[in-house]
Order: C-alpha cells, then sequence, then structure tokens
C-alpha cells in the first residue's frame, strides 16, 4: 500500500524536525473538471490524474506521520489574484494546491 510508504518515510522525516516546524507540499487535486470529462485542459496538458490525490489524502497521511495541518491555499492564475485561488475555480482550471503542516 503506497500510503503506508508513505506514512513510514514521513515519520522518518518528522523525526527530523523540531516541533512546529512547517512542511510544505504541492500537488494538482484528482478531482478536477478535465479528470471528470477525461480531457487534457489548456492549463493541464501534462498531468497524470492517476499519481495525484486530494488535499484531504495527504493531510492524513501527514497526520498518520505526526504532522497537523497548518493551512490550505489554492494557487491563483498568474494575474488574477484572489479570484481564482480558491477550491471552487481551481476544479475548472489545474486544481493545484499548497498544503503547510506542522510537525507536531
Amino acid at each position: 500500500n503506497a500510503g503506508v510508504e508513505y506514512v513510514t518515510a514521513l515519520r522518518h522525516l518528522r523525526s527530523l524536525l523540531r516541533p512546529g516546524a512547517l512542511v510544505i507540499v504541492t500537488d494538482v487535486g484528482r478531482r478536477s473538471l478535465w479528470n471528470t470529462i477525461g480531457r487534457q485542459g489548456p492549463w493541464t496538458k501534462d498531468i497524470d490524474w492517476k499519481k495525484h490525490q486530494q488535499p484531504h489524502t495527504w493531510i492524513e497521511i501527514f497526520r498518520q506521520a505526526g504532522f497537523e495541518l497548518y493551512d490550505i491555499r489554492w494557487s491563483p492564475l498568474k494575474r488574477t489574484g484572489r479570484l481564482t485561488g480558491n477550491r471552487f475555480v481551481q476544479y475548472f482550471t489545474m486544481a493545484h494546491f499548497v498544503l503547510r503542516l506542522r510537525a507536531a
């Protein structure tokens, strides 16, 4: 199970960090309009959707390894700022997010 392997590796990472240290993780969510309709979107031409996970999956894996969620940010498209930096718009564009997790 890949999840178990990730938890094991992240527990080792956690052992190297002081409590409160931040880890930054980026990914694209598996759930997006383009993946749902089976097409490559203008922003997602090179994405293999099977390799990616939703934020809640990563949060749970990191939680099992001794981290807690600090915050999640959805990446805005260039030149649009906060208008596109949310989960709703990202579903229709890239589905890119950034997690910051704190070593517990």
